[in-house]
């Protein structure tokens, strides 16, 4: 154990910041680089009270280890709800930003958008699940990324007291089997588990932190329907009458402008490694834990769900599917 010289408050030797009063036990190498040291260093001012979520939205923008401290002190589901309702917005608005590039003659573009609007609400409605379950197996994978750096969900379940049943594979995913190890002859989970508890880990309220890490998809979105609405061609119809064959062929004129979807890719690729970053100081805070351990375990999550969802597209114009690349071996 290690006393905190600000209070007094007997802390554990793993911990960094003081559970008492908020002062910092130790400090980081990543928080002494000049470069990262404003996105990675704790604040040292006293917390008094939360932001409205909306200011948590934009602290966690350029002020985020800030906005995760604060909103780990007292936790709210509005800001993940709202992330996830301006994406499905903006999905939608990405259909507003295609098909109002259709021109027809003799029409207004007010009445081309009141014609595609009831195609801007299926797309808003997709949008509204798509993010909903793409979030979710995103946090999926950052949380075993995490359990694998520093067994989170067992540093969690000690420190907020979730009993939990034994299940050996739920226990080496989550760092109970090695915390347990850890804490033989000090602190068993044994006599924690007598004490009335939690039951579950999202009951410490770790969905709710993690939901404001997905504030980038919010700005890669927008600026995705921006450039949508800027950099496709026009499409002009003689009449809203066409055959299914000459609306693919104009249709396709949209989809070749490869550098447009290109960079919504890329939007996307920046939107996930900013995630990790951002989920890094999620972590930290809730766990009370190492930042570097936690940001390396992320980065590498973030790195495989790129791989697998946008780097095999074809819209970079470069093929990183390895099969494709060993059967060219083969043949060659």
């Amino acid at each position: 154990m290690a006393r905190c010289s600000s209070c007094g408050h007997e802390s554990d030797l793993d911990t960094y910041v003081c559970d008492n009063c908020g002062y910092q036990l130790k400090v980081e190498n990543i928080e002494s680089m000049p470069i990262l040291a404003p996105i990675f260093s704790r604040p040292e001012e006293r917390w008094f009270q939360p932001d409205p979520f909306y200011l948590r939205l934009a602290k966690a923008i350029y002020n985020p280890a800030y906005a995760f401290r604060d909103i780990n002190k007292k936790k709210d589901a509005w800001g993940g709800r709202f992330i996830r309702f301006t994406c499905g917005l903006l999905t939608g608005l990405w259909a507003l930003a295609i098909l109002i590039h259709v021109r027809v003659p003799g029409v207004t573009l007010l009445e081309r958008t009141l014609a595609i609007l009831p195609l801007f609400l299926v797309f808003f409605i997709f949008g509204l699940i798509y993010w909903r379950l793409a979030f979710m197996l995103y946090s999926f994978l950052f949380s075993l990324g995490a359990n694998f750096s520093v067994q989170l969900d067992g540093i969690l379940s000690i420190r907020y007291n979730v009993r939990m049943k034994k299940n050996p594979v739920r226990d080496f995913l989550s760092g109970q089997a090695r915390l347990k190890r850890q804490q033989k002859g000090e602190l068993t989970l044994d006599s924690i588990e007598d004490e009335k508890g939690l039951t579950k880990i999202r009951q410490t309220g770790k969905g709710k932190l993690m939901a404001y890490a997905y504030i980038p998809f919010v700005v890669a979105n927008l600026l995705s329907f921006l450039v949508l609405l800027i950099g496709l061609p026009a499409i002009n119809l003689t009449s809203f009458n066409v055959s299914y064959g000459e609306l693919s062929s104009l249709m396709a004129t949209i989809w070749d402008v490869r550098f447009v979807w290109a960079l919504l890719d890329i939007f996307q690729a920046l939107a996930l490694l900013w995630t990790a970053v951002l989920m890094s100081l999620a972590f930290r805070e809730i766990g009370n834990t190492n930042t570097q351990k936690l940001l390396i375990g992320n980065l590498i999550v973030a790195f495989v769900i790129i791989y697998t969802t946008i780097f095999l597209r074809p819209t970079l114009d470069f093929n990183l599917n390895i099969i494709d690349w060993l059967s060219g071996l083969n043949s060659a």
